[in-house]
């Protein structure tokens, strides 16, 4: 059961200087997102459409970094939220800037989020972010970052 103080202590760690301590912090939260306040959820937007330059280095082979993995953490948050059919205007701006984030996953995940929201500018996203991408681009011979 979620509560208001862990939820409370949980929204604080969001503004840890450590990505790792974040990261942890947006995982613990998507399983009480029926629960999430106005407050929690203004940090994830934040975490979202703010740049950390000490989150920028490469973590893994796959060339992610720190803001890569707490973006699609965010994502992952906010479609357990979308999926309770919260109507919050911050919930499909915050879903709508992640479509343009580097990180492939954390745009499809925003992109599904989009769809269960369901309302008619959410799903007008949704699908020319989906019509956007429809075709192969791997074909180019660029390499991708996921």
């Amino acid at each position: 059961c979620a509560s208001r103080e862990v939820i409370s202590c949980l929204t604080k760690l969001l503004t840890s200087p450590h990505h790792e301590v974040v990261r942890q912090a947006l995982d613990a939260l998507v399983p009480m997102a029926s629960h999430l306040d106005v407050n929690c959820l203004s940090e994830i937007q934040r975490l979202i459409l703010d740049v950390n330059d000490e989150w920028q280095q490469s973590l893994v082979l796959r060339g992610w970094t720190g803001q890569d993995q707490v973006r699609m953490n965010a994502a992952l948050v906010l479609l357990s939220v979308a999926t309770l059919a919260k109507q919050d205007p911050g919930i499909e701006k915050s879903l709508t800037a992640l479509l343009a984030d580097p990180n492939g996953y954390a745009a499809a995940i925003a992109a599904e989020a989009l769809i269960r929201l369901s309302s008619a500018s959410a799903l007008s996203t949704a699908v020319k972010f989906l019509s956007d991408r429809r075709w192969d681009d791997t074909l180019l011979g660029t390499i991708k970052r996921y």
